[in-house]
């Protein structure tokens, strides 16, 4: 079930977040192609390379990845400052999201990757926000509870006018009234953050999201890990465990919370030693990467209705009028059209051929079965 791969980054994990001297028998045996690879695939190539430096003399690919990690770091920390003062001299509430709150669990400066950063503002000023982007030189996306705004070579911000994206399959009401939930930081003017516990609810969430869709890799068990080495006993867990309850979410986190303290804790198991379903779950987010696999994405919704192979192509095709009007805002106000972007979502391009390919060629399987 488990590569040398597999097996080779877990243990560099492990014996550094268990500050344990690695053996360097072992990285002398390790493929460190395979292991780079394998590392870019979970966003994890910064944190190897660091892991690394103090043994070895780092590969090209390695150096290049911990360099890039530093860098922007730093990059994005200059500009989400520039904005975020920006949101505060205009009266904009925000609060920042998710690995820039992260990043600061992690013991060096650029160990933990990012491909963008994640900033819940007040959408009341949706439009004044994207001015001020345009205005910077950002290009603009449209998304059902995100405006996605990028700026080469590496600037990408995702401003959230809701926590939770409504079409997902996670109770988004939960967080309807979200301001009620925020505290205001002391230093900064309109700015907000959860608390200790908030924050790891949403986290886990925003894992479950990921997870029960297309899949997620390891990264989240790292972040999970040091997260709670640092928090563990600074969390009121009764309110935890009531909330996590409310959100159907108890298992998944008892889970993930387990796996991550069994791979990387004081009392670390091997392998071979975890529970069949603990491999099953590390073998599934080993497999699907930071992002996740299409493959995942279509096997989850077609068990989602219930193996109804025809209902997901019936969804997939012809999406309930609701989903068609948060995909496409114009719908909300000129409903008439729909039957035009329905006729817009068949015409065939790249992406949407590689996808129905893909899903012909898995359900197909599936059905042999």
């Amino acid at each position: 079930m488990f590569s040398k791969t597999h097996e080779d980054i877990i243990y560099l994990l492990r014996y550094y977040l268990q500050r344990k001297p690695i053996n360097h028998d072992i990285i002398a045996k390790m493929n460190l192609e395979n292991l780079a690879q394998f590392a870019q695939f979970h966003s994890l190539s910064a944190m190897v390379a660091m892991i690394l430096e103090d043994y070895i003399e780092l590969p090209k690919e390695l150096q290049e990845a911990k360099n890039q990690g530093i860098r922007r770091e730093l990059l994005f920390d200059h500009e989400r400052q520039k904005i975020t003062q920006w949101l505060s001299r205009s009266g904009i509430w925000y609060m920042e999201l998710k690995g820039i709150l992260l990043k600061t669990y992690y013991p060096k400066l650029g160990m933990r990757e990012m491909s963008d950063n994640d900033i819940l503002f007040d959408e009341s000023f949706q439009k004044e926000v994207k001015h001020f982007f345009t205005e910077e030189g950002y290009s603009f996306t449209y998304e059902i509870n995100v405006d996605a705004y990028m700026k080469k070579p590496i600037f990408h911000f995702e401003m959230h006018r809701k926590l939770i994206d409504p079409l997902s399959r996670i109770d988004s009401d939960y967080y309807d009234d979200v301001k009620s939930r925020l505290l205001p930081d002391q230093d900064r003017p309109f700015a907000y953050h959860f608390s200790l516990e908030d924050f790891y609810l949403y986290q886990m969430l925003h894992d479950y999201k990921h997870y029960s869709q297309s899949g997620t890799g390891i990264r989240s068990l790292v972040d999970l890990f040091l997260f709670l080495e640092t928090e563990y006993d600074n969390l009121d867990w009764s309110y935890i465990k009531k909330e996590l309850f409310k959100l159907n979410l108890t298992d998944f986190e008892q889970q993930q919370r387990k796996l991550a303290f069994k791979l990387f804790g004081a009392h670390a198991v091997s392998l071979t030693d975890l529970t069949d379903d603990d491999r099953n779950v590390l073998s599934y987010m080993l497999s699907s990467g930071t992002y996740g696999l299409m493959e995942n994405q279509i096997i989850n919704e077609v068990n989602y209705s219930n193996g109804n192979q025809w209902l997901y192509w019936k969804e997939r095709f012809f999406p309930p009028v609701k989903t068609m009007q948060l995909r496409f805002p114009t719908l909300q106000k000129h409903r008439y059209l729909l039957p035009l972007f329905y006729l817009y979502r068949l015409i065939p391009t790249s992406k949407r051929w590689r996808n129905f390919s893909l899903a012909v060629c898995l359900l197909s399987r599936k059905k042999e079965k």
